[in-house]
């Protein structure tokens, strides 16, 4: 069935990477999430939070900056703290399997159940 559309390109990676997107936020991206940088509000909304770390962001964009952007800051800095927990959850998970390894090395091995 050929009818000379362009089909899209399905890289597993770009797959990976929103399957991982969603389940740590709640939301896939329509797109490759890389695509997403090319847009100007995403890099806008970048900004704006790098300005606000560094107290800039009134005297960059003012006072009262667009109600989109305010919203898409709010948005992004939610979804950078459920990434922020997501890999706070696999650092304890991964510092508490190394400590479960260390407690059975120390143990030795286990006595053979008797027959």
């Amino acid at each position: 069935m050929d009818d000379g559309a362009l089909m899209p390109t399905r890289d597993a990676s770009v797959d990976r990477i929103k399957d991982l997107i969603r389940r740590i936020t709640g939301s896939e991206p329509p797109t490759c999430p890389w695509r997403a940088f090319q847009d100007p509000l995403v890099v806008d909304v970048i900004n704006a939070c790098r300005w606000y770390e560094s107290g800039q962001v009134a005297v960059r964009i003012g006072a009262e900056p667009p109600y989109n952007l305010v919203e898409g800051v709010e948005t992004f800095i939610g979804a950078l703290e459920l990434v922020d927990a997501e890999r706070e959850k696999r650092r304890d998970e991964e510092r508490k399997s190394k400590a479960r390894a260390a407690a059975t090395a120390r143990a030795g091995p286990t006595p053979k159940a008797r027959r």
